[in-house]
């Protein structure tokens, strides 16, 4: 019998919560360690949406990189994940920034999906490597278009692009000395005033979207999951960006 705890001490050997920041969340959120677990659902985030497909599936276990309870909750109401979670009898075990420097985990997934090539990691957040082929700017942006399936906006630098930073998620400010060491950046989301400084530093910088560019590790974590216990039978969830571009907007 596979019980929430298993799953939740096998999830600390790969990505350790002691690697998490001192500001973060992350662990078994919801539900008991001691229930039995057959099938479990994976997922960047746990949506209202995600409970549904997981409730659907008949699952027991929802295991997810974004904390579903980060702020202190004063209320709770139907609608919310964590009140759908107590409803469906769901457990949920997220594992957040300690899977972002994990190996293999977000960072690396990122890092993959360009297929770069001798990597390395110039902080726990940040790969950096080379591209397949050098590019144009514009070639990079379409590039980092059809990988994360997304429309990417930012700012173009100067002569061809061949090697790449990527940081997924949300970039701050202090890991961009690591970032301005590649020709280009590929990252999630920033604030303006980060905007600002790569817009001033020259270098090409492109932001796909905090989802674009985690979006993949749900299907590392099932991955991880069916490797090692291959009697669970595990989904990853069907999940869409909450923010979308309009093609044509009025």
């Amino acid at each position: 019998m596979i019980t929430v705890q298993m799953i939740f001490d096998f999830l600390q050997q790969k990505a350790p919560l002691s690697a998490a920041e001192p500001w973060d969340n992350p662990g078994l959120l919801a539900g008991d360690g001691s229930k039995p677990v057959r099938r479990v659902v994976t997922a960047l985030d746990v949506t209202p949406d995600v409970i549904r497909q997981a409730a659907a599936d008949g699952a027991e276990l929802i295991v997810a990189h974004h904390p579903v309870i980060f702020a202190p909750l004063h209320t709770l109401p139907a609608d919310h994940p964590v009140y759908l979670l107590a409803q469906h009898s769901l457990a949920a075990l997220c594992w957040h920034t300690n899977l972002d420097v994990a190996a293999g985990g977000v960072a690396d997934t990122l890092a993959a999906a360009f297929g770069l090539t001798g990597i390395t990691a110039a902080d726990g957040y940040t790969r950096i490597g080379t591209l397949p082929r050098a590019m144009t700017p514009l070639e990079l942006a379409g590039t980092v278009n059809r990988t994360l399936h997304t429309r990417v906006r930012g700012c173009c630098g100067t002569g061809p692009v061949r090697t790449l930073a990527v940081f997924g998620g949300a970039l701050d400010e202090n890991s961009l000395p690591h970032l301005l060491q590649a020709d280009a950046i590929v990252f999630g989301e920033c604030k303006h005033h980060v905007r600002l400084l790569l817009a001033r530093s020259g270098k090409t910088a492109w932001e796909a979207g905090h989802f674009a560019t985690e979006h993949a590790v749900s299907s590392v974590l099932a991955g991880w999951l069916r490797e090692a216990f291959p009697q669970l039978h595990v989904t990853v969830a069907e999940e869409r960006a909450p923010f979308f571009t309009p093609d044509d907007p009025a």
